[in-house]
């Protein structure tokens, strides 16, 4: 089983991304992860997916997908280059003495501070 980065480019409409991701229960495909945002066209959505599986089940996968109305367009970014990254936001409660080490470790780590207040660092 081989993961897969699927973009979907999507119709912005009630139900869109019902319809969608109710195509991979249907099939019995769990959605690792799921991410959806506007484009600058705003009748249409980008909606980026992680699955796993076989390249062949991936491809039909795919194949229904395209068939949806609301689907204006698919891409496998997995069989291109592709540049991925995480991203995680982090609160943390502080002391006036735990402050300054805090931000030692987010400059070392090459974090970025949000915020900043008199008990917490985001």
């Amino acid at each position: 089983m081989m993961r897969h980065v699927i973009s979907v480019l999507l119709q912005n409409e009630v139900g869109a991304l019902t319809r969608m991701t109710g195509l991979f229960s249907t099939r019995g495909y769990n959605i690792d992860t799921l991410n959806v945002a506007p484009t600058q066209e705003e009748t249409v959505s980008r909606v980026t997916l992680v699955v796993s599986g076989s390249d062949d089940a991936i491809a039909q996968l795919n194949a229904q997908l395209a068939k949806l109305v609301d689907v204006v367009s698919i891409h496998d970014m997995t069989l291109g280059e592709m540049f991925e990254r995480e991203l995680v936001i982090i609160k943390l409660k502080l002391t006036d003495s735990q402050l300054p080490e805090a931000r030692s470790l987010a400059t070392q780590y090459g974090a970025e501070v949000l915020d900043e207040s008199a008990d917490s660092f985001t």
